[in-house]
């Protein structure tokens, strides 16, 4: 659970699709305000497993910030690829049936007329045990 939990991620909102968060370390606050530039909540769970990573084998907090917040994605993962009458057209590779719901629920909410949703106070955690 969260409370257990080595790392977490609290205060998360979508903006316009985009997750924003608070990385907490054993319930305190470690990393304030990331904001990823990949969409959706499954990215969230990305980036703690990630900042994770790299805070246990010795990168700064900072360096960690930077990191999330500049990384753009991968190749075929939710890659816009421009418009056709109107349509934005968005290469995307998943095949898995848990990766389409990833991908269509970023979609949803990148596409949002809302500028921001809160999303749950506290969604991702890592633990060691």
């Amino acid at each position: 659970t969260e409370e257990s939990a080595d790392y977490c991620a609290k205060n998360i909102r979508l903006v316009d699709g985009y997750g924003t968060f608070d990385l907490y370390s054993q319930n305190e606050p470690l990393i304030e305000g990331i904001t990823l530039s990949v969409p959706g909540m499954h990215n969230v769970s990305n980036a703690v497993a990630a900042a994770a990573a790299a805070l246990l084998t010795g990168v700064s907090k900072d360096a960690v910030k930077r990191g999330l917040e500049k990384f753009g994605g991968v190749a075929r993962r939710f890659e816009k690829k421009g418009e056709y009458n109107g349509a934005l057209l968005i290469d995307d590779y998943a095949h898995h049936p848990d990766e389409v719901v990833a991908t269509i629920s970023s979609i949803r909410a990148s596409m949002s007329t809302t500028p921001s949703l809160p999303a749950r106070q506290s969604q991702s955690w890592i633990s060691r045990s």
